[in-house]
């Protein structure tokens, strides 16, 4: 019973990836129209700029609240995701900085077995049985910008409240996506951080902005839209979502 039953969750696992895989590659060919056209959350979030020349761009409804936009982030399907991370705006548009902290949730990564997959990756793995909690930017430091991970810890404070232990360094910097073509994200690479045989080496995380309107028409702060991939779990084409929102 037990050996059926793995060699089933194994070919599932594949044939999860594989989609992912062709997903990403997909979307980033830019074809991704009919998906917008099909999906009425996404509509909410992605209208035409005025301006004449101008692409679809991504914002946050000015009828909703940073909880109503996690609700609709936590309810989207990979693909969408994906979309509207392709239309969310430079990082260099962002007019507050990132440093600081950031609570963090993992995303659906195309149903429950690579969703799954990758909060064990995160919290088990990743986080060495701690949950993941986002990420900390730290302040530029002459040419060098750094950030960690944040985790909740397996243990409180005297007052019984949550403890964050922080883990895992990287180093950020806007680079062109590996996702897709002519856009740049906010890259965090691990690499120099960690020792030559950790799994976490060549892991790398692709962050984008999701703009909230002020009551003037003009942006200002937003949600963080991110994808993390692993070299060894295929790269930037099996990337799973998470997103950020800052807590100070």
């Amino acid at each position: 019973i037990i050996q059926p039953a793995v060699t089933l969750f194994t070919g599932s696992l594949a044939v999860a990836s594989f989609r992912n895989m062709l997903e990403t590659a997909y979307m980033s060919k830019k074809t991704t129209r009919s998906l917008y056209e099909r999906s009425l959350i996404l509509q909410q979030y992605i209208l035409p700029r005025k301006r004449k020349g101008d692409t679809f761009v991504a914002s946050v409804p000015k009828s909703k609240s940073t909880n109503d936009v996690l609700d609709d982030l936590k309810r989207m399907k990979r693909g969408e995701i994906l979309q509207l991370f392709l239309h969310c705006s430079q990082p260099s548009d962002l007019g507050t900085s990132i440093e600081g902290e950031w609570d963090g949730a993992l995303l659906d990564n195309n149903g429950w077995p690579m969703t799954s997959i990758s909060a064990f990756l995160s919290n088990s793995l990743f986080g060495r049985g701690r949950k993941w909690k986002g990420k900390e930017f730290f302040k530029r430091n002459n040419n060098s910008c750094l950030g960690v991970n944040r985790f909740l810890s397996k243990s409180k404070d005297s007052k019984c409240l949550e403890v964050i232990e922080r883990e895992h360094t990287f180093q950020y910097s806007l680079f062109s996506s590996e996702i897709y073509k002519d856009i740049e994200s906010i890259t965090l690479l691990y690499d120099k951080y960690q020792h030559p045989l950790s799994l976490w080496k060549n892991m790398r995380d692709e962050i984008r902005v999701l703009k909230f309107p002020s009551k003037k028409g003009s942006n200002k702060g937003g949600i963080l839209i991110g994808f993390g991939s692993i070299g060894w779990s295929g790269g930037s084409l099996n990337c799973q979502p998470f997103c950020l929102v800052g807590l100070n």
